[in-house]
């Protein structure tokens, strides 16, 4: 059930720019943080810093739910500037967290000050 309610959120949410998504559901490689933000930050950070998207361990909804980019069973190597992380909590507690490269920002604010 949460499957199909967070696939259905994240089309809502990007609607046809969902499609161009690459999505992890990394639960089921790390288990739960219980709480601990740093846990997250952590991996995001890896994620951006390292250019490698990590995988969703085992697919087996159906595919008509399943219709976005999940990244099955492997990590992709693939250029990740950002991450979104949705956490839906015990009890109905939801939270998400942005996360963002400083590169690019870095390296057009460096460009624009020499202009």
């Amino acid at each position: 059930m949460g499957d199909k309610i967070e696939t259905v959120a994240i089309k809502r949410t990007f609607c046809e720019h969902a499609y161009k998504l690459a999505v992890s559901s990394t639960k089921s490689m790390t288990g739960h943080f219980w709480g601990e933000p740093v846990g997250w930050r952590r991996h995001y950070g890896a994620a951006i810093r390292d250019q490698i998207a990590p995988p969703t361990a085992i697919t087996n909804f159906p595919i008509r739910i399943a219709d976005l980019d999940y990244i099955p069973n492997r990590a992709r190597p693939m250029k990740i500037d950002c991450a979104l992380s949705n956490s839906f909590g015990f009890g109905g507690t939801n939270g998400c967290l942005i996360f963002r490269s400083l590169e690019p920002q870095m390296n057009t604010d460096r460009h624009s000050s020499d202009s």
